[in-house]
């Protein structure tokens, strides 16, 4: 485990994988994520118990768990990096094989943040995804939420596509003369 003092405090923050066990330790710290996405895309996000998501990284990252990472403070969780490995096209005749990091959520208790806690998860897997011979970590951030794309940005991620998405069920008159319909 990474053990560092994070400025400005006496406690140390230990970073180690995170394991099956801590998905119920975690919960907590997922809810408080999946609530900023059920409160800016409530189109694309229902609200969820902390056991139905927990429940639902435990099962969708097992294969990435040997990525993932939990922060603690005195033994308790305040921050988790969710990470599976992916494999993308080896073996096809116009894509290049690659193995990638794939950063599936990043959580920072909200009365921890500003405290250098995801900037330490975020180098913790990278550093480990070097280690396995990965040739990227990867990951989405949606447009709302501008205080974590300036943390992605602030360590070196940089834009690879941009996934749009036209809602046609817009009214009419929320629409101008450039939209499609």
């Amino acid at each position: 485990p990474l053990r560092k003092e994070a400025a400005g405090m006496k406690r140390t923050l230990c970073i180690r994988p995170l394991c099956r066990a801590d998905y119920g330790r975690c919960k907590e710290l997922m809810a408080q994520v999946h609530a900023l996405h059920v409160q800016n895309r409530p189109d694309l996000f229902r609200a969820a118990s902390p056991e139905t998501l927990a429940a639902y990284y435990r099962d969708e990252l097992a294969e990435g768990e040997r990525l993932s990472a939990v922060a603690e403070r005195d033994g308790v969780p305040v921050g988790a990096c969710l990470v599976s490995v992916k494999t993308q096209a080896k073996g096809q005749t116009i894509l290049a094989g690659r193995s990638i990091a794939c950063v599936e959520a990043l959580c920072v208790a909200q009365s921890c943040r500003g405290q250098g806690i995801g900037t330490s998860l975020m180098r913790w897997v990278a550093e480990r995804a070097a280690a396995l011979g990965l040739d990227s970590v990867e990951l989405s951030v949606y447009a709302f939420n501008n205080s974590v794309r300036s943390l992605y940005e602030g360590l070196g991620f940089q834009v690879k596509s941009y996934h749009m998405e036209y809602l046609r069920n817009i009214k009419r008159e929320e629409r101008n003369e450039h939209d499609l319909l």
